[in-house]
């Protein structure tokens, strides 16, 4: 009967010293995000302690999830980069037992973004051109990179303005009107409005937002004078 006691016993005292030292060990956890607050799948985090320069790395989940424990108290450093964007990195201060939650933040590498902008410039140009082309409410088009513009006139012989300079028209209020409605937030000024997307915009949302536009046109289009 001892005997059993005992190795209860014993038992019970390695379980509270396991859960102690378990205990003491930290974990850091979190999400990792674009500029836009979208997950990043597939991102390498890694985690680097100062004192001793051990290292351990782990890769986010499908929605952005990472988590690392069994980490000892102490400074550490975490470096977290992913495919197109650009590394950076987070000094952390990690105490006993510490359950840590740190998002981290990825922006567009300079590169990817340059080349982006240039390729999706080009594409803004022949989506303005192929809206001036379907539609004769479209006067001038003009784009620098993916800085557009786009006027809208009553006749293209005479290019008289779908609304006067410093005023508005019925046919102006409604288009702005519609691309409120359709998730489409732009400046519409005058007779004018502008196609100016986020420089990270990818070709399937530049292609979204023209083809609002494009359905928008088919009111202002009626106002023609043949």
């Amino acid at each position: 009967m001892f005997r059993k006691f005992f190795i209860i016993a014993v038992c019970l005292m390695a379980a509270v010293v396991t859960t102690n030292a378990q205990s003491n060990y930290a974990v850091v956890r979190g999400s990792v995000l674009d500029q836009q607050h979208h997950a990043v799948p597939g991102a390498h985090i890694q985690v680097r302690e100062d004192a001793t320069g051990a290292q351990r790395e782990v890769v986010s989940n499908a929605t952005g999830l990472y988590e690392i424990a069994g980490l000892q108290p102490g400074k550490y450093t975490l470096t977290v980069d992913g495919q197109g964007f650009a590394q950076t990195t987070q000094t952390i201060d990690l105490e006993v037992g510490q359950q840590a939650t740190i998002d981290l933040g990825l922006r567009v590498s300079s590169d990817k973004q340059t080349v982006n902008v240039e390729g999706s410039g080009e594409l803004l140009k022949t989506l303005h051109a192929d809206l001036a082309k379907r539609h004769p409410s479209v006067g001038v088009t003009r784009a620098i990179g993916l800085f557009g513009i786009i006027e809208l006139v009553r006749n293209r012989q005479t290019m008289e303005p779908m609304a006067p300079i410093n005023g508005t028209s019925p046919e102006m209020a409604a288009l702005g009107k519609f691309f409120r409605d359709e998730g489409l937030f732009t400046f519409v000024r005058w007779n004018s409005f502008f196609t100016n997307p986020p420089l990270c915009v990818t070709e399937e949302e530049l292609r979204e937002g023209i083809a609002i536009i494009d359905r928008a046109l088919e009111s202002t289009d009626k106002a023609v004078q043949m």
